[in-house]
């Protein structure tokens, strides 16, 4: 059997879940590059809208989101642990859609300052997981550049 999901990953400055609506709320969004701040890391967020068949709404869907090189190779944080975020995804049917319209779930991720230690000059990816599938196109790309102190000009 074949499970259509759809997930679609930003990356943003900063964000904010509507627990209501479920809709997100992001500054800055839609980046692809950045620089660690002067002393601190790489501050962001990673939202995630992940639609789903009708037929998996309202059940507890494992999703995991992972942090990669660009070799593939999972990026460590501090204490040598993969910077993972796995949690429960429980999509609710859309209210007076008809039977068999699929669901719309949305998540974020926050990194607030001090932020992520990134090795700089270097791509990441966050990849996106769900009910134990993957699909190369549920992912989202940045680049790393050097603080600004490593950058000279001419």
């Amino acid at each position: 059997m074949t499970v259509n999901y759809r997930i679609q990953l930003v990356l943003a400055d900063r964000g904010t879940l509507d627990k209501g609506s479920g809709c997100l709320n992001l500054l800055n969004s839609g980046w692809s590059w950045t620089t660690e701040a002067p002393g601190s890391g790489v501050s962001m967020c990673v939202a995630a809208i992940v639609e789903v068949p009708w037929d998996r709404c309202n059940k507890d869907l494992p999703f995991v989101l992972r942090l990669v090189t660009d070799d593939r190779k999972p990026v460590l944080d501090g204490s040598g642990a993969d910077i993972t975020i796995a949690q429960t995804l429980r999509v609710a049917p859309r209210a007076g859609a008809p039977a068999g319209a699929s669901g719309v779930g949305t998540l974020l991720v926050e990194f607030p300052s001090p932020g992520l230690s990134l090795p700089p000059r270097a791509y990441y990816h966050w990849v996106a997981e769900v009910d134990s599938l993957s699909n190369d196109q549920w992912q989202v790309t940045f680049w790393v550049d050097g603080s600004p102190s490593e950058t000279t000009s001419t």
